[in-house]
């Protein structure tokens, strides 16, 4: 439990689950707004899954002789 980079996913983690909740609540996520997810939210997953399409691309190996 000393490790900061724990401690840090597991702050941004209820973060996130709480803003999420709270879009909900002031009525972001609904069938006319956004219906599965706030903008914040897929904004971040998207954000999140160029930053790790790009780390791959950065850890491939070349496989040329």
């Amino acid at each position: 439990m000393c490790d900061e980079d724990w401690w840090v996913r597991q702050l941004w983690q209820k973060r996130s689950y709480l803003r999420e909740h709270l879009a909900i609540a002031v009525g972001q996520v609904q069938a006319k707004a956004s219906p599965y997810a706030s903008f914040e939210a897929v904004s971040e997953w998207r954000y999140q899954r160029r930053k790790n399409t790009d780390f791959i691309k950065q850890m491939q190996l070349d496989q040329r002789g």
